[in-house]
Formats: C-alpha cells, sequence, structure tokens
C-alpha cells in the first residue's frame, strides 16, 4: 500500500502528514513564517517520515514564496516530483 507525505501550507501554518489505506497519520504543525529554508523544512518533516517507504507527496500551497524550499526537499525525501495543488 502507498504512503504519501502531504503538505499544506497555509498563510498561518504549515501541516505535514502521512496518508496510507485511507488515514492520516503523524500530523505535526509549524508556523509557515518559520520554514523558509532547508533546514527548517527537514526538522518538520523528518519526524513525520522516520522509518516510512514513501511512494510519493502532495504540496499544496497558498504561500508561493515557500512552494521552491518544500518541492525541492521532498523530491529529495519521496524520490519524485510532489503533486503541486494551488489553491
Amino acid at each position: 500500500m502507498s504512503t504519501i507525505v502531504v503538505v499544506d501550507i497555509g498563510n498561518t501554518s504549515t501541516s505535514v502528514a502521512l496518508a496510507r489505506h485511507g488515514k492520516i497519520t503523524n500530523l505535526r504543525f509549524k508556523p509557515s513564517w518559520s520554514l523558509t529554508n532547508p533546514r527548517a523544512v527537514w526538522e518538520l518533516l523528518a519526524p513525520a517520515i522516520r522509518g516510512k517507504r514513501l511512494d510519493g507527496s502532495v504540496l499544496c500551497s497558498v504561500v508561493p514564496r515557500l512552494n521552491g524550499v518544500w518541492t525541492s526537499q521532498l523530491r529529495k525525501t519521496a524520490g519524485t516530483p510532489p503533486l503541486l495543488l494551488r489553491r
């Protein structure tokens, strides 16, 4: 069964979770303003994915200036570019 990293970047906060078997697990939150560099992104992402084999990722964002750093980190982490959703 597939395990997908899902990321929702909002103006106030960013949420990271895993989607598997129709369930969302390992939910983490952090203020979006603090996630502007690869290290900060990894610090939020790493605990959610530790020990998991990932099959892909989805990035939903209303903060375009953060898309680059997240896209890059998700590509490294999941092995493929994320599916990008824009609201």
